[in-house]
């Protein structure tokens, strides 16, 4: 564990020492597309706008709701990890985010719906996978996740949703 925290801190303060003004508005426009799973959510009101898409756009929004639902609910209470932000007294360019920092939400749901568009469509899916990785990064750029939560949202969101494909959807 002492290895994890010692990993997590430098690759953490690698990317922290990237901030510049530019970059710092571009990250947080990124995470505000992640926030409360606004990007994934537009997706899935854009399916539903399609008639032969809207059973798509049902499933989007099945898959994003489980997935916050134990990443956000069921494990963040397992865990109850501090944010790097708590942790190492930095100010942040962004509202402190409400609850503790394992799993990262953001990117758990980013991976979800991405996934979900790959399994749609592979074009869309990429780009929503690359979407998703940015959304990802942004959340350490922006201190308020260590890249071991980041890491889990990712395996988590990616195994939720293949779960979901290959067993109920």
């Amino acid at each position: 564990m002492k290895r994890l925290r010692e990993w997590d801190r430098k690759i953490l303060f690698k990317i922290h020492g990237l901030q510049n003004p530019k970059l710092n508005r571009v990250f947080v426009l990124i995470t505000r597309l992640g926030d409360g799973c606004c990007i994934w959510i537009v997706i899935g009101i854009l399916l539903l706008a399609i008639p032969s898409r809207r059973l798509q756009g049902f499933w989007m929004f099945v898959v994003i709701a489980i997935c916050a639902l134990i990443n956000n609910i069921l494990i963040k209470s397992c865990f109850l990890r501090n944010r790097p932000c708590d942790t190492f007294s930095k100010e942040i360019l962004i509202r402190r985010p409400i609850g503790s920092s394992f799993p990262s939400g953001h990117t758990a749901t980013s991976f979800a719906g991405a996934l979900y568009l790959c399994s749609i469509d592979y074009r869309f899916g990429i780009v929503a996978m690359l979407l998703a990785g940015a959304i990802s990064f942004s959340r350490m750029y922006l201190f308020v996740h260590y890249p071991s939560d980041v890491l889990f949202g990712i395996i988590s969101g990616l195994g939720i949703t293949f779960v979901l494909l290959h067993f109920i959807l």
